[in-house]
C-alpha cells in the first residue's frame, strides 16, 4: 500500500514551484538590476563585493531582497498560525504570493528596489511554505543543497546498492532540471515582455493554487 502523501508535497506541484522560482530569479537578476529573488547566497557575495569597492550606493540593492527574504519566512509562519480556516494556510500563503508578484509586473525599471522587495518576500513565502516532495525535505527555491543530494544520492545507489536511493536521486534531479528549465523561460519572457514577465510566474502559481483546491490536504 503506498503511503498517502499532503497535496503540497506532489512531485507535479513541487516541479510548478521549481519552474516559478527559476522564472524569479532570472527575472530579477536580467531586468531588475542584477540582483537574485531567492539566491540570497549570492545577493550576499555581490553585497560583499561592492562594499570592498567603496560601491556604498549599491549596499540597499542587495540588502532589500535580503531582508525581505526573511520577512517572507516570517510571514509565512504568521500566515500558518492565523490562516487556518475553510482553506489551507498554504493556499493562502500561495494567494499572498501571487498579489505581491501582481504588483511586481505594474513597478517601472526606475523602482527597482521596490519590485525587488515585493519578490523576495514572495520567493521567502514559498521556500517556507513548500519544503517536502513526498515527505523528502527539499527547497523550492535555492538549489545547492538539492544538487548536493543529487550526487549524494547517486553515490549511495552505485556504491552501496541503496535502491531507494536511486528514487531520491531521480527525484532530486527532476527539481531541479525544472528549476534550469524556469530560468530559460524567465530569459526567453523578459526579452519578449519586459516588466510584466513576472506574470508568467503568477500564472503558474495559480496552476498550483488550483491544484491544492482540488487535492485535499490535512492542516499541518
Amino acid at each position: 500500500m503506498k503511503k498517502a502523501h499532503q497535496a503540497s508535497e506532489s512531485i507535479i506541484l513541487n516541479g510548478l514551484l521549481c519552474l516559478t522560482a527559476g522564472l524569479m530569479n532570472t527575472y530579477s537578476y536580467l531586468y531588475r538590476g542584477k540582483v537574485f529573488a531567492s539566491l540570497q547566497t549570492g545577493n550576499l557575495t555581490l553585497l560583499g563585493i561592492h562594499l570592498s569597492n567603496g560601491e556604498f550606493d549599491a549596499v540597499g540593492r542587495y540588502m532589500i531582497p535580503l531582508i525581505f527574504f526573511i520577512c517572507g519566512v516570517i510571514l509565512s509562519e504568521i500566515v500558518r498560525d492565523f490562516g487556518q480556516g475553510k482553506f489551507h494556510w498554504r493556499q493562502w500563503a500561495l494567494v499572498l504570493e501571487i498579489i505581491l508578484l501582481l504588483f511586481v509586473g505594474f513597478i517601472p525599471n526606475s523602482r527597482n528596489n521596490l519590485a525587488n522587495l515585493f519578490i523576495a518576500t514572495a520567493c521567502g513565502i514559498q521556500v517556507q511554505s513548500f519544503r517536502k516532495c513526498h515527505g523528502i525535505p527539499l527547497a523550492t527555491t535555492m538549489f545547492i543543497g538539492n544538487m548536493r543530494s543529487i550526487a549524494e544520492n547517486v553515490y549511495q545507489w552505485l556504491f552501496h546498492h541503496q535502491k531507494n536511493s536511486f528514487d531520491k536521486g531521480i527525484l532530486f534531479f527532476y527539481i531541479t532540471s525544472h528549476y534550469l528549465l524556469g530560468a530559460i523561460i524567465g530569459s526567453l519572457a523578459v526579452h519578449y515582455f519586459n516588466q510584466t514577465a513576472i506574470w508568467l510566474a503568477c500564472a503558474i502559481l495559480v496552476i498550483c493554487l488550483l491544484f491544492l483546491f482540488n487535492n485535499r490536504e490535512k492542516n499541518i
